[in-house]
């Protein structure tokens, strides 16, 4: 059972979606297809909800960025590195989720079981010199899916948090945004590729969400000094750039 019907199962039921659980998932599922061609959500529940592989493998995605940013003594006593005083690499462990999998990927590419990329992780490892030996050594590929994986699964889903949030404020927005799905893609299907010229609402709103809260901070002086015309949008001076305005 997909993502989608685990929203839609519990939608009909009357129960509730845990929206930051769903993004959460959503986003580093995806990511995973992309990276290790594997996919776990909907994998051993009966409602299609996030099985215990899957929320294995995201918690500690999620508790590594809650202590990128935290104090550690290390990081001014370099000397003190590799003694864990704050006891932070006893907290974040994100070894265990993706590290197997990689280092089982370059044996069957070693022993020639493996000949052909078919997802990202294939891709760096066989990238080679002009020699023929690799490009990249084993803790590389690790460290760059690492950073492939906390930085897509963090950014993505805070992003379609903060855009479902803009638009239960604005329920105005919301209605126009489905009306404009299900007359472009309908009910019965899911949306492909092919009807993104036709969304042009959807992509309006969803570039909004990203001057509203980007993903980094950008342009500090976030309000217009002067009264100006930017793109054909005229803006009066004083106008802050907090405003859902679609």
């Amino acid at each position: 059972m997909t993502l989608h019907l685990f929203i839609c199962k519990n939608s009909d039921e009357g129960g509730l979606v845990n929206l930051r659980v769903v993004a959460r998932h959503y986003c580093g599922n995806m990511m995973r297809k992309l990276v290790f061609n594997q996919r776990y959500f909907g994998e051993g529940k009966s409602d299609g909800g996030p099985g215990f592989e899957e929320e294995e493998y995201v918690e500690p995605i999620f508790t590594f960025l809650a202590h990128i940013y935290s104090f550690c003594i290390s990081d001014y006593l370099s000397f003190l590195r590799g003694l864990d005083q704050d006891g932070h690499e006893k907290i974040v462990e994100m070894k265990k989720c993706q590290y197997p999998i990689i280092e089982d990927r370059i044996r069957q590419w070693i022993d020639g079981k493996k000949v052909e990329p078919q997802d990202l992780l294939d891709v760096l490892i066989s990238l080679t010199d002009h020699n023929g030996a690799p490009l990249l050594s084993t803790n590389e590929i690790k460290a760059e899916i690492s950073e492939i994986m906390v930085a897509a699964a963090d950014n993505s889903s805070n992003v379609l948090e903060w855009t479902l949030v803009e638009m239960l404020n604005k329920p105005e927005t919301l209605e126009k945004t489905i009306n404009e799905i299900n007359n472009v893609v309908g009910k019965d299907k899911l949306v492909q590729e092919s009807d993104f010229p036709q969304v042009n609402y959807v992509k309006a709103c969803a570039r909004e969400a990203f001057r509203l809260h980007p993903i980094a901070p950008f342009n500090l002086p976030h309000v217009s000094e002067t009264d100006t015309t930017m793109a054909g949008y005229f803006i009066s001076k004083g106008i802050k750039g907090r405003k859902w305005c679609l």
